[in-house]
């Protein structure tokens, strides 16, 4: 397996392994709290990530386990074993300039960006 060293946002310069993904699917700022959900996982072995790492440009606002059901993921990658994959999370939140970006690390320490979806991204934008 080729792991590829890449800077995150806050430099820590992790690996990443292929395989590793997800997507971001909602993304948005209310009463000050920033909401994130998604799911991520191991893709080439079907399993569940364990936590996601949230990052709003180069800061990481959040750190959320990966245990929520997504039937909907087990069902599309055929995979039941993929059925907790879901991570949802809110924090306090600033409003601050940057990117949003998401990455996955495995029980084993492996890391892998997760997709944000068009919805995602155009909610984050609207409602910061």
């Amino acid at each position: 397996e080729q792991y590829q060293i890449v800077d995150l946002p806050d430099r820590s310069g992790r690996a990443t392994a292929p395989g590793i993904g997800g997507f971001v699917d909602a993304a948005r700022v209310e009463e000050g709290r920033l909401r994130v959900e998604g799911w991520a996982g191991d893709l080439k072995a079907n399993a569940p990530a364990a936590r996601v790492l949230v990052f709003v440009g180069a800061r990481e606002v959040m750190g959320v386990d990966v245990r929520v059901e997504r039937p909907d993921v087990a069902a599309a990658r055929r995979a039941a074993a993929m059925r907790d994959s879901g991570f949802q999370g809110t924090v306090p939140f600033a409003s601050a300039g940057g990117e949003l970006r998401a990455f996955a690390r495995t029980a084993d320490g492996r890391y892998g960006e997760l997709k944000i979806s068009g919805r995602a991204r155009d909610e984050f934008a609207r409602t910061r």
